[in-house]
């Protein structure tokens, strides 16, 4: 059991997760583009029903900005759709084709295309929420809280019902090694590429969920985003997650693993909080 949450990153792992996972309860619509580029694909999983909290989940996948694939973590979104929602999972372009911050840009496209097409998506009018693991995460929350990328497309944050981060970096500079020094090439981009710099009263509400044995992404970007949300007024939702690695966030996600729901019943939590149709039911 402890192979497949510690060694998540190997292609066969991945292979292996996904054939033995959830395959009942949701379909999938493959490779749409959403831009010209072969990596700006996506893929929909929709659920075989719909409840009352049931959403729109775009999910971006980790990968330190150079690696991953959405083919990758459908296990991520069979698991999310048996539950009722929607998943979008993107590729986008990563280095060394791109650099910060377009691969955040590549996000957002993908984001204003599911916003554009939501009601095709869901055959209803569900509220949008942005996922993300690791770099994925750094992309969802960047995209949550800087106003500039989803503007710059004709949409709005306040479009989006909430933002959903696991163990991601939002607070990371100084940078310490020459490969993000490449991906990150100069102090403006640096600063810009932190999602902390961007938190302001409007921004939707966000979900933190973090491992304190996470040794690839340190435990305190989630906190020192959480204190810098609250500073803001930004409802919020911190855990940290005792004995958890950075890929253990993704454990609960994983079928024969999800005897310890924690994580994803957390997240479920979140969205069903932050979900407007519920939200209008119970008044």
């Amino acid at each position: 059991m402890v192979f497949f949450v510690t060694q998540l990153s190997g292609c066969s792992t991945f292979d292996i997760v996904n054939n033995f996972g959830y395959k009942n309860g949701s379909e999938v619509i493959r490779e749409i583009s959403y831009g010209p580029n072969p990596r700006q694909q996506l893929d929909i999983y929709k659920p075989t029903w719909r409840n009352d909290s049931s959403s729109i989940i775009v999910f971006f996948y980790g990968g330190a900005w150079d690696s991953g694939s959405r083919k990758d973590y459908e296990f991520v979104a069979r698991k999310l759709a048996i539950l009722g929602h929607y998943v979008v999972i993107p590729d986008y372009r990563i280095f060394p084709q791109v650099v910060f911050p377009e691969f955040v840009e590549d996000g957002a496209v993908a984001v204003s295309y599911v916003l554009d097409n939501a009601l095709k998506i869901s055959d209803a009018s569900l509220p949008v929420f942005i996922m993300g693991h690791s770099a994925g995460a750094h992309i969802a929350m960047s995209l949550g809280l800087n106003q500039n990328y989803l503007s710059a497309l004709g949409h709005s944050t306040k479009e989006i019902s909430g933002v959903i981060g696991l163990s991601g970096p939002y607070n990371f500079l100084p940078l310490s090694s020459e490969r993000l020094l490449e991906i990150f090439p100069d102090a403006e981009k640096q600063y810009q590429a932190q999602p902390i710099n961007f938190v302001d009263a409007e921004d939707p509400p966000v979900f933190l969920g973090h491992g304190d044995a996470d040794k690839k992404v340190w435990p305190g970007n989630s906190i020192s985003l959480s204190l810098k949300l609250k500073e803001s007024g930004v409802p919020h939702t911190l855990l940290i997650y005792r004995g958890v690695n950075h890929s253990g966030t993704l454990k609960p996600f994983i079928k024969f693993l999800d005897s310890d729901r924690s994580i994803s019943e957390d997240v479920i939590r979140f969205i069903e909080q932050y979900s407007p149709q519920k939200q209008t039911l119970e008044r």
